[in-house]
């Protein structure tokens, strides 16, 4: 109930029929501090952290309920909406933070570098639209990003199911941020040197399937040559590309982002399978969209080099488990040892 001015939770009524109980923001300040260590309590600090004191005009900062919007194996995301008083830059919206739930490696150094590479983008002319970072917020030693939120909705990577061709906005959104030039902060580092890094990676697995094994000799035979490293978002999956009718693309989730060969983003779309975008001859739709618009042009063979990689990573990081031997049997069949699953 709206008494004096204020949201109220009734709890009774004075003799006198005047209403009485915990007002709205006694009520939510409440909550924060019996359950501070949950998600949205930490976004919620960090929310308040990248704003409060951003202004020395700013006489009020009002954050809306926390919600929910997704997780993933290293952080999950909380929206908000915020409200400045006054606001006359017009910052007051929808906002971002990204916070850890523990255990990442790297997640600290990865998380650093994602915040210059939205600022470096920010600085530059990019035909896709990325999030506006506001703030790298320490919580007892857990870095939380503080992002603006991109509207849109998520891309369904399977052929009919939106109005578009998934691997169009796929194919223009990583010849986008391909052109981009990379931060100076991020490590350089060319195509081949990319592949060669990725082979390196699995040599401290001392137990390796011989499928493994051959996916490794394809691979080590098929290194291609010296080529300039391109600025690589290292997830276009989508849900992270986020479709507006009014508005470029939007392309979010910048954790895994890096420098080299273009056709490491590719492949984390086609994955090996045999009809990406459950289309017949989707891999090539991909590759030729993507090639009528990058300069930085990607083969089938290279494509292929990192769905092995990919796959390959799956197979030797679980070991044991449901998934292994479907993800073995994908290896054969890439590798074209078993005729009858080609």
């Amino acid at each position: 109930m709206e008494w004096g001015g204020e949201l109220i939770l009734v709890a009774g009524e004075t003799p006198g029929g005047a209403p009485f109980g915990t007002s709205l923001e006694e009520f939510r300040e409440s909550n924060e501090e019996w359950d501070h260590e949950a998600g949205w309590a930490r976004a919620k600090r960090a929310l308040r952290a990248a704003f409060e004191g951003s202004s020395p005009t700013r006489t009020e900062l009002d954050i809306g309920f926390v919600e929910a919007l997704g997780g993933g194996l290293t952080r999950n995301a909380f929206g908000v909406s915020i409200e400045l008083r006054p606001d006359p830059r017009g910052e007051s919206g929808v906002y971002v933070a990204l916070v850890p739930n523990g255990g990442a490696p790297r997640y600290g150094e990865l998380v650093r570098r994602e915040l210059d590479v939205l600022r470096w983008l920010a600085g530059h002319a990019v035909d896709v639209r990325v999030p506006r970072a506001i703030a790298l917020v320490d919580d007892r030693g857990a870095p939380i990003l503080v992002e603006s939120f991109v509207e849109g909705v998520a891309v369904d990577l399977r052929a009919g199911r939106q109005p578009i061709r998934p691997w169009e906005v796929v194919a223009e959104v990583a010849a986008t941020i391909h052109a981009v030039p990379p931060p100076p902060t991020l490590p350089a580092r060319d195509r081949r040197a990319h592949r060669l890094e990725v082979i390196e990676s699995f040599e401290r697995f001392a137990h390796k399937p011989a499928l493994v094994e051959e996916a490794l000799v394809w691979m080590r035979e098929h290194l291609g040559e010296s080529a300039p490293g391109v600025l690589l978002h290292g997830d276009l999956l989508g849900q992270n590309l986020r479709i507006h009718p009014n508005e470029a693309t939007g392309v979010i989730d910048w954790h895994h982002v890096e420098v080299g060969d273009p056709a490491a983003d590719l492949a984390i779309v086609t994955r090996g399978v045999r009809n990406p975008f459950q289309l017949g001859g989707g891999r090539q739709k991909l590759l030729d969209a993507y090639n009528e618009r990058s300069a930085a042009e990607v083969s089938a063979e290279s494509l292929r080099f990192f769905e092995l990689a990919l796959v390959t990573g799956w197979v030797v990081e679980a070991n044991e488990g449901e998934h292994v031997d479907a993800w073995l049997h994908q290896l054969e069949r890439m590798l074209g040892t078993n005729p009858r699953a080609r």
